[in-house]
């Protein structure tokens, strides 16, 4: 009898176990907030006038937060990248690096705490109002979903004009 109420105490004891673990890895995974920004071309056809665009893969890519050290992407071939915003500031700055052609993008952006459950706590979003760029290879910026969250999408197109 004794051995029949140990194995039950056991069971219900790596259930919890088990489902406590669970918890903890769902919180872990879904606390990373990650602006998504994609690279696209422009083409313009000279006869007709039409622009064509087009998912950019870019080559030779480095990314580095401008205010503080940190390298995010070293010399990679990308045709998107992951950036984190400074959760206790309303604006980033990013040093992108396309081969040797060095572009800085700005992104000013409204922050917000969002729950995620009791279990987790809150976490910090980010709502994106403005981004600029200084043009050297970037022609132009796009804001597709100004929403940042942990679900990861495309929140920035950066374009590029192939001439």
């Amino acid at each position: 009898m004794r051995t029949k109420s140990f194995n039950i105490f056991l069971l219900i004891t790596i259930t919890i176990l088990i489902s406590s673990c669970n918890a903890d890895t769902t919180c872990r995974k879904s606390r990373d907030v990650l602006a998504g920004i994609h690279f696209y071309s422009n083409t313009k056809n000279q006869e007709t006038g039409i622009v064509k665009i087009e998912k950019l893969s870019v080559e030779k890519l480095s990314v580095n937060g401008l205010e503080i050290d940190s390298l995010l992407v070293k010399n990679a071939t990308a045709n998107s990248v992951k950036i984190p915003f400074n959760p206790f500031s309303n604006e980033s700055a990013f040093i992108l690096k396309f081969d040797q052609i060095i572009d800085t993008v700005t992104v000013k952006y409204q922050n917000s705490n969002y729950l995620l459950s009791f279990e987790c706590g809150y976490i910090r979003v980010h709502t994106i109002d403005t981004v600029i760029s200084t043009h050297n290879f970037i022609d132009s910026i796009a804001i597709i979903h100004p929403t940042v969250n942990p679900q990861y999408i495309e929140n920035i197109q950066l374009h590029h004009i192939i001439r």
